[in-house]
């Protein structure tokens, strides 16, 4: 049974009181794909062409490429998920139209994205639990960003709004989805002729076809699956907009200066010569 979400064209698993089980959300995100599998595909080609290079060129000895082929790549990123995640949620999208939507939507989901990852940088480095807490409340901010035009502060609370009370529930879920794909993951590692220590070309560029074109964009629908199930479930409650703002500050406030100590330590030692 499944029922229109009020905020978007995508059809998602019926919710009454809780969210779906994995099985069922997975064969929902399955489902999703294979109705839509060539718009999925050309997107994520975005992805599959720079990770295909990075697997060619890994025992390159010039670091350079290895550098180049590595930014490329997490450019072609920050374009191909705004992008997935508008084709998830308005099924009639043409894949250049869901790129052509998505790229205005990059600056606030990359706002988005660096606040939310400060912030569990800075949970994480200084004590390892509330790093791992907030990466469970935040892990919607993006798709918050792109879905109800929020951007920054605003769609790391709405997101915590969102998974609080179903922290648990939710990990679960991503661990479930975590666990099948690593093994199937091993499977083809092993079919293909590598190994964990040594992997062959060919099963480098096997993985890269399966992992980008296959299990991040059912990874995502799963995810997004997830995501409208909770704002359902929230959808007859009022968020306190300032509950958990100061929490988030300090975090964020915590992350940035580690992180511009660490950029400025490393310049030091690069250039301290300079100075």
């Amino acid at each position: 049974m499944e029922e229109t979400n009020s905020t978007s064209d995508v059809t998602t698993p019926n919710i009454v009181a809780t969210i779906p089980s994995a099985p069922k959300l997975l064969g929902w995100a399955w489902k999703i794909y294979s109705e839509r599998i060539i718009t999925f595909i050309t997107i994520s080609l975005l992805v599959f062409i720079p990770a295909i290079l990075l697997a060619l060129f890994q025992n390159n000895e010039n670091l350079l490429v290895g550098q180049i082929l590595t930014a490329v790549y997490v450019l072609a990123y920050i374009v191909y998920y705004p992008a997935l995640i508008l084709t998830i949620a308005k099924p009639d999208l043409t894949a250049s139209e869901a790129l052509r939507n998505g790229n205005k939507l990059i600056l606030p989901f990359l706002l988005t994205t660096l606040l939310s990852l400060l912030a569990i940088f800075g949970g994480t480095i200084l004590l390892l639990i509330p790093g791992i807490a907030l990466s469970g409340w935040l892990m919607f901010s993006g798709m918050v960003a792109i879905n109800e035009n929020l951007k920054g502060l605003p769609a790391l609370q709405r997101s915590w709004f969102y998974v609080e009370g179903k922290w648990t529930t939710v990990m679960v879920k991503f661990i479930f989805f975590g666990v099948i794909s690593f093994l199937l993951s091993v499977i083809l590692l092993l079919l293909t002729g590598g190994d964990f220590e040594t992997p062959s070309i060919t099963s480098d560029v096997v993985l890269s076809l399966w992992s980008e074109l296959l299990i991040t964009p059912l990874g995502l629908i799963y995810s997004y699956g997830i995501y409208s199930s909770l704002k359902d479930l929230k959808a007859g409650q009022v968020q306190d907009e300032k509950k958990h703002l100061g929490t988030l500050n300090v975090f964020i406030a915590i992350g940035a200066i580690l992180v511009a100590a660490a950029i400025g330590i490393t310049v030091y030692k690069d250039f301290g010569f300079l100075f």
